[in-house]
This record gives structure tokens, sequence and C-alpha cells, in this order.
């Protein structure tokens, strides 16, 4: 799941994710996204976190693959605000390859609503009001997005892959198939029974039921997150 989490946690709350606990100071976490205009200390106690937390996974996944010790392992690692993180990512890791995932901005705004309505709730210590909130998940769009189509240009050739949510959904294997042959990854016919076991374990999970969202919201959104339906060719 997101990496941020824990990091968020290892670095006593150097991280956007620290508005979940204390959504009344949301502003002043805003800086960690990309960490221009934080203090030195802020980012390294992040990045010091973030690098003992990947070298962690490393060795948790060799262990259980019985892998040398010595021996390279790519991680794969998925948290939202890393899309805001591309140009420190790769000073990071230059031989770093991005995959990313488009949805159409109504059923971002639905799902991101919706985990705010059912989980955060369990993170505050203050109680937000709901204006708050819903002006959080609205700029926390805006900004990820622009950082992310700003810093892709330095991604080198062939380190980049983007596909929307609704092809991954409908035909994953087909997908995934795809982002193994982009990056001339090995052993996607090994892992190709695993996939589909884990898709066909997935045939009975249920989906959240968003409601449909009214008309005033989708002007909103069509207004605040317009250049994105744009990039990735959504209607409003």
């Amino acid at each position: 799941q997101e990496d941020e989490l824990a990091v968020n946690v290892l670095s006593s709350g150097c991280s956007p994710y620290m508005p979940l606990v204390l959504p009344e100071s949301e502003k002043k976490f805003r800086p960690y996204y990309n960490f221009e205009g934080c203090s030195r200390e802020d980012f390294d106690s992040w990045l010091n976190s973030f690098d003992y937390f990947l070298k962690k996974l490393t060795l948790k996944a060799k262990l259980e693959r019985g892998d040398s010790v010595g021996e390279n392992l790519r991680l794969l690692i998925k948290s939202p605000v890393h899309t805001g993180r591309v140009k420190l990512l790769l000073e990071l890791f230059p031989d770093a390859q991005f995959i990313y995932i488009h949805r159409h901005p109504y059923d971002v705004f639905k799902s991101a609503v919706h985990m705010a309505d059912t989980y955060y709730w369990y993170c505050h210590i203050q109680k937000p009001t709901n204006k708050a909130m819903t002006e959080f998940i609205l700029h926390q769009y805006e900004l990820l997005y622009d950082l992310y189509t700003q810093d892709r240009k330095l991604i080198p050739d062939g380190h980049l892959h983007e596909l929307s949510f609704r092809d991954l959904d409908s035909q994953p294997v087909e997908e995934i198939r795809k982002i193994y042959e982009h990056f001339q990854w090995q052993g996607f016919e090994q892992m190709k029974p695993i996939i589909e076991s884990y898709t066909q374990s997935l045939q009975d999970f249920k989906k959240n039921d968003h409601k449909e969202l009214p008309e005033k919201w989708k002007q909103i959104i069509a207004s605040r997150w317009e250049e994105s339906f744009k990039e990735f060719g959504y209607e409003t």
C-alpha cells in the first residue's frame, strides 16, 4: 500500500499526510509535497525515514524470496503524493521508472470524498469542516497534477508509462503486459498466472457505489481541474 503512510510516522509528521491527523493545520504541511519551502531539517527527516523504510522493504522481500542479500531487487512503490516528486525521485534514483495511472476527475473526486467521510475520521484529532476537507481534496489534486505535468519532461525516454484506470480495471492482465513490454522487463509469462489468479479472486469484490455528483459540483470540478480533463481526454 502507500509507503508515505509509514514515512509520515517515521519522520514524525514531515509529510503531506499529516493533515489527516491535524486537518486545521493543512496549509502548514503543503511544503512537504515536494519539499520546496520547508526546512533542511524537516527534509532530512523525511529523506532518512524514506530511505530507511525502502531498505527494510528490500530486505524483507529478499528474505521472503530467498534471494541473496547482495542481489539487486526492484521495488514497486505507490503513493499518490509521489506524482509531485518526480524531480526529487530522479535525483535520488536516476534510473527510476514511473507508472502514472489517470482516472476520470469526477471519479477521483467521488472516491476522495468517500474516503474522507469513511476513513479520515479515524485519523483526525481535530474536527474539520466539510468546506475545509473539500478544499483539501481540490487543492491536492491541482497541486499534484501541476507538479507532475511540469516535471515529467525530466523523465528519460522510455522510463514513463501512462495508462487509464478504466483500462487497467477492465483488462488488468493485458495492461500489465503492456507495462512489462514498455519497460522491457523480463518474467511476464512467469507472473501471468499469478496475476490471473489474483484478478479471479476479485470477481466477487464489490466496489464502492458512489452517488452521482450534483451538477453544481461537476461545474466546480470541471473548472478547478480543467487542465486534467483536457490532458487525458475526459469529458465534462
